[in-house]
């Protein structure tokens, strides 16, 4: 029965844009675009474009489109819109609006959506203030764009009350954490004292700079706090004790999800960021400005001037870090496995025929599969799928040959070229393992409602670079596993735009879609001929 009902949404959904086209071609709303020059085969595919976001957003009927839903689905748009880098980025979004804001209109007048005209006409003047903050401030909504100086304009007021308060919860957080079993071994190292400054000094220096408490701690505001020079003077922490931090912040922020201050999800996310955290800085050279390259250098003069090291020997050199990388590994903030990968070609065409080797590609898994803790944190039962072990590591797994074989496969799905190996293998497997530990979704399975779900976490959270990074590759990931017939074509259209890119495959069988910025310019061209 429930199957039959989706049917017939399903079919609603496809036939919407076909049905009150007549009408909505006659309305004053669609007059004023033609009169200001808007194509009419774009606006028709601009309005099919509207019809899917929402689908994949909200669901395929149009009755449970509600203010709320449409208020999401416009300030996903408009953040994409911010963050292109292409000159005509905003006078195309513009564009776009002034359709969206007529076709929604018109079927919030006929009664063919759940929003009512009224809330709509709140929130078009609401979302426009929005689109002057986005890009009068050349931000995207919900971001800061971080300056080397973080006190910039565009941050929240600074307030000595919210201080005062983060000192008092965290007195109540510490006092809960510091009584764990798993923290002696953190005081140890650290002392109870040291511990308690290193913390509280990061939660508030993350407040001082970032406007950041514990609740919105990014990936982005924890990699800054942690080699901010300001919190290095006040850490009270020695070059030895450095990379303690990251055990101290991983234990923390696991306890926070427990106790109410930070989201299980969050967690579930940045904690196994956090523990191969270093794994970067260590394969590509650690920044000057990093207290563990400090540490790590003070490491190796000291062995230089103890006569334990030659420092004209490379060969010694390269042992020697070797074994310190071990060191950090049993630390919890490095897996070695990393350092041991396979020298792999730097050309594109050689790069993809190895994805025929299962071995290679078998020891690549292997050599980045550094997340041991993706079973800890997740739903028990959604929708009545029961989360089941065996699945989560199947599932688990499959997302990281899914990773390798992306990166292997650069010349068929090109990807920034500041995206490295670790960075397409951690997203694409801890992407998945969030879907399943809190969707119980497998990749097969995957829903646009629940990308969605997640994008919307993700706007706040992550700064504009790195989302913009995540969407590219979650994008390639899902137009790879089209390819290998994982998905319909219908259904990874619905996917790209859930987690906010443009598609690469549309759902009757034409080949790609061109983005919208693609479709205005050769329509624009053909309106000239």
């Amino acid at each position: 029965m429930s199957t039959m009902k989706g049917g017939v949404a399903m079919a609603q959904q496809d036939k919407l844009i076909q049905r009150i086209w007549p009408g909505f071609s006659k309305s004053a709303g669609y007059a004023q675009l033609r009169q200001a020059g808007q194509p009419a085969a774009y606006l028709r595919h601009t309005a099919e474009l509207v019809n899917d976001m929402m689908d994949a957003a909200v669901g395929a009927d149009p009755k449970q489109w509600q203010t709320d839903d449409i208020s999401g689905m416009l300030l996903d748009f408009l953040e994409m819109a911010a963050a292109d880098d292409d000159a005509d980025a905003q006078a195309i979004f513009e564009e776009t609006y002034a359709l969206m804001k007529a076709l929604l209109s018109y079927l919030a007048n006929q009664g063919e959506i759940g929003a009512s005209p009224q809330g709509l006409t709140l929130l078009f003047t609401r979302f426009e203030r929005e689109i002057d903050a986005a890009f009068g401030a050349g931000q995207a909504p919900g971001f800061i764009d971080w300056a080397d100086d973080p006190q910039v304009a565009g941050l929240p007021q600074w307030q000595e009350n919210r201080v005062l308060s983060l000192q008092e919860e965290f007195g109540e957080w510490f006092n809960g954490f510091v009584k764990l079993k798993g923290t002696a071994e953190l005081v140890k190292h650290l002392g109870e004292v040291g511990l308690a400054r290193a913390l509280q000094n990061f939660v508030e220096r993350a407040y001082d700079g970032y406007r950041k408490t514990p609740r919105s701690w990014s990936k982005h505001v924890i990699d800054a706090v942690y080699q901010d020079a300001q919190y290095h003077q006040v850490s009270g922490l020695s070059p030895a004790q450095w990379p303690w931090l990251g055990k101290a912040l991983v234990a923390f922020i696991d306890y926070g999800s427990k106790h109410g201050f930070v989201t299980k999800r969050y967690a579930a996310q940045v904690i196994p960021w956090l523990k191969s955290g270093c794994q970067q800085l260590i394969a590509t050279g650690l920044p000057e400005s990093s207290p563990l390259a400090a540490a790590l250098q003070a490491v190796i003069e000291a062995a230089v001037a103890n006569g334990e090291l030659d420092p004209d020997d490379p060969d010694a050199i390269s042992a020697f870090e070797a074994t310190l990388q071990d060191k950090l590994a049993d630390f919890g903030m490095l897996d070695s496995k990393v350092s041991m990968i396979p020298e792999l070609p730097h050309d594109p065409d050689k790069l993809a025929a190895l994805v025929k080797d299962a071995g290679l590609v078998a020891e690549l898994v292997d050599a980045f599969d550094t997340d041991s803790d993706f079973l800890d944190q997740h739903q028990k039962v959604v929708e009545g799928r029961r989360w089941d072990r065996d699945t989560a590591i199947a599932n688990h797994d499959q997302a990281l040959e899914v990773g390798v074989k992306l990166w292997l496969l650069q010349r068929d799905y090109p990807f920034p070229t500041a995206a490295e190996i670790a960075d397409i293998v951690s997203t694409v497997t801890a992407f998945a393992d969030v879907m399943y530990a809190q969707h119980i979704t497998t990749i097969g399975a995957w829903s646009p409602q629940a990308f969605a779900s997640y994008r919307r976490w993700l706007l706040g959270r992550e700064d504009r670079e790195t989302l913009a990074l995540f969407v590219e590759i979650i994008r390639r990931t899902i137009a790879m596993l089209y390819d290998e017939a994982t998905f319909s074509k219908d259904r990874a259209r619905k996917l790209q735009l859930a987690i906010g890119a443009t598609p690469t495959v549309d759902g009757q069988g034409h080949g790609q879609v061109i983005s919208l910025d693609q479709g205005k310019r050769r329509l624009a061209k053909k309106q000239r001929r």
